[in-house]
């Protein structure tokens, strides 16, 4: 068994330095000859976010529908960008009638993060008090 063992290992070895062909070359990797104007269309439009801001929400349940600005932009967790800098409202759509709103001011170019939890009263409560 030891000498089939040994054999088995001499033969693998063999294969891998061989490239598993056989034929005494290992085999290359190709590379892509993929060119641009094989993918039709023209190129995207460039995108630009200098100066633009926006908010990185979440809450507590996450999955609670988030409108900024009277508009809804989707449910918690949630990244809105695109914003001007000044003051934007950020209202939270509980269960029920139940709603938070916060305004929050944004700087030119500024990325602030949004949170509020289920109660309205545990997101303004202050550690160690």
């Amino acid at each position: 068994m030891r000498a089939y063992t040994t054999v088995l290992c001499v033969v693998a070895a063999a294969s891998l330095s061989l490239g598993c062909g056989g034929k005494g070359k290992a085999m290359q990797p190709s590379e892509p000859t993929l060119d641009a104007s094989d993918l039709g269309g023209d190129d995207p439009p460039e995108r630009s976010l200098a100066g633009q801001a926006g908010l990185i929400i979440t809450s507590s349940p996450n999955g609670i529908e988030i409108m900024v600005n009277g508009e809804s932009v989707g449910n918690t967790p949630v990244t809105h960008e695109g914003l001007d800098e000044g003051e934007h409202e950020v209202t939270f759509m509980f269960e029920g009638d139940d709603r938070v709103t916060l305004t929050v001011s944004l700087g030119e170019g500024e990325f602030q993060k949004v949170h509020q939890s289920v109660s309205p009263n545990a997101s303004d409560a202050l550690m160690g008090r």
